[in-house]
């Protein structure tokens, strides 16, 4: 049956922006209908508009909770961010409301949730709840199998009971993770859901001719200091930067560093040609790169616990290094030093994503009409083509080195 799906969004960074962009292109092609997408918005930080402009005619925006920077505008704080949060209640509250009357009218067969909290709160008001599906990295940190790196215990307490929260009487939750993993209760793992190039190519040139830049995407504009901090003690290397800051065009920080508003078609263009990325540690970042081969360096934002973890999980996986501030130097090293040895194996993971993501969709939607358990595997699948997705094939350039694949030794990606 073709189904009717309401995605919910969270619009903090780029990453679950991501995930529902190739999503929806994957359901679509599947022979499903997005019908509609609440996105959570802040003035902290404007919804980008490559994500407007996909879902028009179908963007709902409510307000809801954002990590607030510090301020030097480098990290998060966590005072400021408990302090807007208890400020802002009745606006959240209001906003449960409003999901809950989106999901009335649009009246889908599933609600696929992106880590929102305020979402999962609506669907709780729903008696006669359609489908719920929550998709995310995070939920892998619910898996006996994974490891934190050390931190604050209560800041870990904190960032998994607030995934546990988002995931409430889920019928399905979808871990994206750098490899295989087994099945745990209600948990099914695929790789990254990464978008697919436009018909034209990756979108047009940002930044110039050669020679082939360092990217930097950085999630705090404050961060952008660090990386020209860096540059003075190294003026000939190109560095393209992009950002959140809603301003309307580049901006030259320095004689070859240039950072750019955050644009979904032209930061893939830049990664398709540059020499590595340094990037602060968002998930879908560091897998867009690995999956091109490149080398990266992902730096967790500081007060951010996820990004430390995602940062711990990408280096055991063998997708990127890891550092504590915007220093290209351990880029450079690792483009010099690291073969291209597992980025096809990495890339083989990501191109099944999205059809096992909507099998897993399909899955749960028939399990819960029939009141059955969710299955542990999906069934045999004709084989998913090999190679990186989309504008990401064909593409050579430094490896991404020892792309070491973590979870049951017998699965392989599918």
């Amino acid at each position: 049956d073709r189904l009717r799906v309401l995605f919910v969004v969270q619009g903090e960074g780029r990453g679950h922006l991501t995930q529902a962009l190739a999503l929806d292109a994957a359901l679509a092609r599947a022979g499903h209908r997005v019908v509609g997408a609440v996105v959570g918005c802040s003035r902290f930080r404007p919804l980008p508009a490559y994500f407007a402009d996909a879902f028009r005619g179908r963007l709902t925006c409510v307000e809801t909770p954002v990590l607030v920077q510090d301020r030097r505008s480098r990290g998060v704080s966590a005072w400021r961010t408990a302090l807007h949060t208890a400020l802002r209640l009745p606006a959240y509250l209001q906003a449960v409301w409003r999901v809950r009357s989106a999901i009335r009218r649009h009246r889908p067969d599933v609600v696929v949730n992106f880590y929102d909290l305020i979402g999962n709160f609506a669907l709780a008001l729903i008696p006669d709840r359609p489908a719920h599906v929550v998709v995310g990295h995070h939920y892998i940190f619910l898996h006996p199998d994974f490891r934190p790196p050390p931190c604050r215990p209560l800041a870990a307490f904190g960032l998994r009971l607030l995934t546990r929260a988002s995931a409430l009487r889920a019928d399905l939750r979808l871990g994206l993770a750098f490899g295989p993993m087994r099945p745990h209760g209600r948990l099914r793992v695929v790789g990254p859901l990464l978008r697919e190039a436009p018909a034209g190519g990756c979108g047009e040139t940002v930044g110039g001719p050669a020679p082939r830049p360092w990217l930097v995407y950085v999630l705090n504009p404050g961060q952008a200091e660090d990386v020209r901090s860096w540059h003075r003690t190294r003026p000939g290397e190109p560095v393209l930067g992009f950002w959140d800051r809603p301003l309307p065009g580049p901006v030259a920080l320095r004689p070859g560093l240039v950072f750019h508003p955050l644009d979904g078609r032209g930061y893939l263009d830049a990664l398709a040609r540059c020499r590595g990325l340094a990037t602060t540690a968002g998930f879908e970042a560091v897998a867009e790169a690995a999956a091109l081969g490149r080398p990266v360096l992902a730096v967790p934002t500081p007060g951010h616990v996820e990004q430390a973890w995602n940062a711990a999980d990408a280096a055991r996986a063998g997708v990127a290094r890891t550092a504590s501030e915007f220093r290209l130097d351990a880029l450079m090293d690792a483009a010099a030093r690291t073969p291209a040895d597992g980025a096809a194996s990495f890339a083989a993971w990501v191109e099944a994503a999205r059809a096992d993501a909507v099998r897993w969709i399909e899955a749960a939607v028939r399990a819960r009409r029939r009141g059955a358990s969710l299955p542990e595997r999906l069934p045999a699948a004709e084989p998913q083509r090999s190679g990186a997705p989309a504008c990401l094939k064909g593409v050579s350039g430094a490896g991404a080195g020892g792309l070491a694949v973590r979870g049951d030794p017998s699965a392989t990606p599918r």
